[in-house]
C-alpha cells in the first residue's frame, strides 16, 4: 500500500494543473485489463483489431463525451467527473452482480435503478458543487494512471519473457515416427474424409448419468446410418488444444515437455501444432484439398500460408465480425448492456 500510495502522490505532481485526462483511462482500463489477465491465451481469442476496438471504441466515446458535456457545462472538470462516475457504473455492472451472488442474487430491475439513482445524484453533485475541482481532477488522474500502468507492467513483463519455440523445433524433439507413409497406388478417386468435432458433446454414458438425459435415439441412428460408435469411448486429454493438437498430430504429446517449461500456461506452441499439422501436410502431399470451417485456430491464419485450402467463415472479417469475438464478448458480458444481451 505503501508504494502504491507513493506512486500515486507521483503522479499527481506529474498531473497537477493538467488535462482532464482520468476518464479516458477509466475507460481504457478494462480491456487492459482483461489482456492482463488473459495473456497468455490471448492469442487463442483475439487479434489485434479486437484489441484496437476493444479499447478504442470506449476511449473514444470518453473523449468526445467530455469534449461535449465540457462545452455544454463550460466546465471540463465536472464534464469529466460526470463522464467518469458513468463509466465506472458501467463496466463495474457485471462485477457488482457477480459480487452479489454470494449475498443472495440481484435481480437486473434493482440493479439498474440502483445505478441509475447513483449516476443521478453523482451528476447533480458535479454540477452544482462549487468545490474547487483541480485537486480532485489531479488526484483521479494519478489514480487513473496508476490503475491503467499495473496490468500495463503485467503485459509487458510477458512479452518479455514469451519465447515460443518454433515448429521445426517441436518437431523435431518429437518421438513420433517422421513417415506416415502414402496411399496405395490402385485407390482410384480419392475418398473424401471429413473429420467433425462436436466440442464439449458429451458421450450416452455421461448424459444419461450426469444430467438423466437419454441420448439412445441419436446413436441408434447414427448407428442405422453406417456410423461407428466406440463404446465408452473418452478422449486422451481434457481440454481441446490438447486433444486437437495430439489427434491431428497421430501422436501423444509427451514430447512438448522437453520444450514448454513445466510452469507455462501460454497455448501457443500447441496452437502451431494444431495449424501445422502433420495429417493435414500429408493428405496435401497425397493430392488432397482441405477445405476448413471455422475454427478459433483457423481464423488467425486463413490462406496466409498459401497452401490451397479454402477457407468458410474462417476469413479476417474485420469490423464485421467482433461481434462473434470471445475477448470482445467477455468484457461486454462485464458492463451495463449484460441485462439487454
Amino acid at each position: 500500500m505503501t508504494n502504491l500510495g507513493t506512486l500515486i502522490q507521483s503522479a499527481i505532481r506529474l498531473t497537477k494543473n493538467g488535462p482532464v485526462l482520468h476518464p479516458l483511462l477509466i475507460a481504457l482500463y478494462p480491456a487492459v485489463f482483461l489482456w492482463s489477465n488473459n495473456v497468455e491465451n490471448l492469442s487463442l481469442s483475439a487479434g489485434p483489431l479486437d484489441l484496437m476496438v476493444s479499447m478504442g471504441i470506449p476511449v473514444v466515446f470518453a473523449l468526445v463525451a467530455v469534449l461535449f458535456l465540457g462545452f455544454i457545462l463550460r466546465d471540463r472538470k465536472k464534464a469529466g467527473l460526470v463522464v467518469a462516475l458513468f463509466l465506472l457504473l458501467f463496466f463495474s455492472y457485471g462485477r457488482i452482480l457477480e459480487l452479489s451472488a454470494d449475498f443472495g442474487h440481484i435481480r437486473h430491475r434493482y440493479l439498474l435503478l440502483a445505478s441509475g439513482g447513483l449516476f443521478a445524484a453523482g451528476v447533480y453533485w458535479s454540477i452544482a458543487t462549487r468545490v474547487d475541482l483541480r485537486n480532485i481532477t489531479s488526484f483521479l488522474n494519478a489514480a487513473a494512471i496508476v490503475l491503467v500502468a499495473i496490468p500495463l507492467v503485467n503485459i509487458l513483463a510477458y512479452s518479455f519473457r514469451s519465447e515460443t519455440p518454433s515448429i521445426g523445433e517441436v518437431v523435431d524433439k518429437s518421438v513420433r515416427p517422421t513417415d506416415l507413409g502414402t496411399l496405395p497406388a490402385d485407390l482410384g478417386t480419392l475418398p473424401d474424409i471429413y473429420y467433425i468435432i462436436l466440442d464439449a458433446y458429451a458421450s450416452s454414458q455421461n448424459l444419461k448419468g450426469n444430467f438423466g438425459f437419454d441420448n439412445q435415439q441419436f446413436t441408434d441412428f447414427l448407428t442405422e446410418k453406417g456410423f461407428y460408435i466406440a463404446p465408452e469411448s473418452h478422449s486422451n486429454y481434457t481440454n481441446t488444444t490438447l486433444s486437437l493438437a495430439s489427434s491431428l498430430n497421430i501422436g501423444y504429446l509427451d514430447y512438448l515437455a522437453d520444450v514448454i517449461p513445466g510452469d507455462s500456461k501460454d497455448p501457443s506452441v500447441l496452437t502451431k501444432v494444431i495449424q501445422e499439422d502433420r495429417v493435414s501436410g500429408f493428405l496435401r502431399s497425397q493430392g488432397y484439398q482441405i477445405v476448413h470451417f471455422r475454427t478459433l485456430w483457423e481464423s488467425r491464419k486463413a490462406d496466409e500460408d498459401g497452401d490451397g485450402d479454402l477457407y468458410f467463415g474462417c476469413e479476417k472479417k474485420g469490423l464485421a465480425g467482433i461481434g462473434e469475438n470471445e475477448f470482445i464478448l467477455s468484457l461486454v458480458g462485464q458492463t451495463l448492456l449484460e441485462p439487454f444481451l
